[in-house]
């Protein structure tokens, strides 16, 4: 039965047809539902990673807006030749840094009395991560200090939603935050701007990793998948297998049993037919067709022996 079967599937080729087909469709199946899975992963991690950057943004930047009136009082006491240190030369020369935080609020760090409470309110360069960076602006969209190594160039936006706006320069993501307070006949005042950067170089190449971890699971997967097709493929076949098998046997042996009567119908009208003085009129026509009918049959017969025989070949 085993090697019937063997020979069915390989002989066969509506068989095989099929079973390409059940292999294409068990592996296509597993192949989509896997790719499907890996692309949601992946924006799902994606979504969370960027949220999570936004989200350190957001706190960095509402901490800074706490100082902004501070740091926009003491900017305005300076004088325009201390301003302009902001537009010394950097070591690059179509560069300006402008004025830092410790340059602005230095005179403070002596003063026993405000230091403690400044400390509170104002973040120091070594609360900010190497990839971080604020900038104060007064409500003119002028910049006035910056802290930290990453810095947005530039400008401001025209617009800026009042819950913050989020943008993107580069490999830099920046929040800018507006920073209003109560005026009189309690109306919101703006009070300036304030954003935070930070590089996003991390995140990408965190994202990169992903990728290529999902990509080489992938081609693993895409294996195990392939021999799971396969192995599928070959259960699935096995009804139907088991099927063509039995219905070649049995058309080989109904072809074995039915030559047997058939030979000897063909053989009792033949010899009456050899003796037609026996016949009586009336019967002739009828014996004709028993023998027309009977020869039709051997060759189906003969017909359907030759299939299962040929069925049944290894070749």
């Amino acid at each position: 039965m085993a090697w019937g079967i063997g020979s069915i599937q390989n002989s066969n080729p509506q068989v095989r047809s099929v079973r390409n087909r059940l292999l294409v469709i068990y592996f296509g199946a597993m192949a989509v539902i896997l790719g499907v899975f890996g692309i949601v992963a992946y924006r799902v991690t994606e979504y969370e990673c960027n949220r999570e950057v936004n989200t350190r943004l957001q706190q960095l930047a509402v901490s800074a807006t706490h100082t902004l009136e501070i740091i926009k009082h003491e900017y305005d006491e300076l004088s325009l030749e201390e301003k302009h240190r902001q537009y010394r030369s950097s070591q690059r020369l179509d560069t300006l840094n402008p004025l830092t935080l410790i340059e602005l609020m230095g005179k403070y760090e002596t003063d026993s009395f405000l230091k403690p409470n400044l400390a509170l309110e104002i973040p120091s360069k070594s609360s900010l991560s190497s990839l971080n960076g604020l900038e104060w602006f007064d409500d003119a969209r002028n910049l006035m200090v910056a802290e930290g190594r990453i810095l947005s160039q530039p400008p401001l936006p025209n617009s800026v939603e009042v819950s913050g706006t989020f943008s993107q320069n580069d490999k830099i993501r920046s929040y800018i935050l507006p920073v209003y307070k109560l005026g009189v006949n309690a109306d919101r005042e703006l009070v300036g701007y304030v954003r935070a950067s930070t590089s996003t170089i991390p995140l990408e190449e965190e994202l990169g990793r992903l990728r290529w971890s999902f990509g080489s699971i992938g081609i693993v997967m895409l294996g195990i998948i392939t021999i799971s097709s396969a192995w599928l493929t070959r259960e699935s076949m096995k009804p139907i297998l088991s099927s063509l098998e039995q219905l070649k046997l049995f058309t080989s042996d109904a072809s074995h049993e039915l030559r047997n009567p058939l030979t000897a119908i063909r053989a009792s009208v033949s010899v009456m037919q050899s003796h037609p003085e026996r016949i009586h009129p009336a019967d002739v026509s009828k014996l004709s067709a028993i023998a027309s009918a009977s020869e039709q049959m051997s060759i189906l017969v003969g017909d359907l022996l030759l299939l299962a025989r040929m069925d049944g070949s290894p070749f």
